[in-house]
């Protein structure tokens, strides 16, 4: 049977009627789970929800806080729902994950100080580090869900998983009949998934996209209180950050460095920066 891949962002607002009309024709959820500490324990919760609408051992710690509002929404979908729920077997710790994302933290932090420099280069290995941890998930995904639809060739299976994901790709080219379908269309990416899939495919990349990927976080988050739509939100920060160049982006991070409390305005300072130059937003 097919295994289809439905790829989106991990918001609440994105398993709408088109996530349901795959949900419906499927007979088994697979859902990535980036870290190993909780697999056993969220498998058993998850499938005691699907069949009795009800949770034994649950814990909201399994996962980053930012995906609580997408749990909280898939839970409540396959609650009784009597389906059978799989999950990935990730080989990377909770340990793990936080230490990776102290280099991301830490870019960002080096950016608002006004050091782009070194933002740069931790933007750069943040960027690599976090592309090698996916390949290596999707790797084992790929023969995750190789050997589940050897063992349930008589049932259909859902992947649920991120957008920069390359598991079609990989599932696909394996031979396996698989096809997939995006949240919405047409989807476009980030400029920091841009940089992951180009990391990916071996393309490459230029020193303004890793700048750009940089500013992305702040004009995205002016954009977001304005309740923009996501979809929306990137083609809009996409056009906006075109116009800028590696230089451009050094002197903004100056000027918010020298000019703004960087855990509290960054995103109204990039906002006074780009109409300084003449750049809506």
């Amino acid at each position: 049977m097919t295994v289809t891949v439905f790829r989106l962002p991990h918001l609440p607002q994105y398993l709408g009627e088109s996530f349901l009309t795959h949900y419906r024709k499927n007979d088994i959820i697979f859902r990535e789970q980036s870290i190993s500490d909780f697999y056993e324990i969220v498998k058993d919760d998850l499938n005691k929800l699907s069949m009795e609408g009800s949770y034994s051992k649950y814990t909201k710690s399994y996962s980053s806080p930012l995906f609580n509002d997408f749990n909280r929404r898939f839970d409540s979908i396959i609650s009784r729902s009597k389906k059978q729920i799989e999950i990935e077997k990730s080989r990377f710790t909770l340990k793990q994950e936080n230490l990776l994302n102290v280099i991301g933290i830490d870019a960002e932090e080096k950016f608002l100080e006004g050091n782009f420099e070194e933002a740069f280069k931790k933007t750069f290995q943040y960027g690599k580090l976090t592309t090698e941890k996916m390949i290596t998930r999707d790797i084992d995904m790929e023969i995750q869900l190789a050997t589940l639809q050897e063992e349930n060739k008589d049932k259909n299976i859902l992947a649920v998983i991120g957008t920069a994901h390359t598991l079609y790709h990989r599932l696909k080219k394996k031979g396996m009949d698989v096809k997939q379908d995006f949240a919405y269309k047409p989807f476009i990416y980030g400029i920091d998934a841009e940089m992951t899939m180009r990391l990916v495919f071996n393309k490459p990349i230029t020193d303004d996209l890793i700048s750009r990927s940089m500013a992305q976080t702040f004009v995205e988050s002016y954009l977001m209180d304005q309740e923009i739509p996501e979809y929306q939100r990137t083609t809009k920060t996409r056009k906006i950050l075109s116009k800028l160049n590696t230089d451009d982006v050094r002197d903004l991070s100056k000027y918010i460095g020298a000019n703004y409390d960087r855990r509290e305005m960054p995103d109204m300072a990039t906002v006074m920066w780009l109409r300084r130059r003449g750049i809506e937003i």
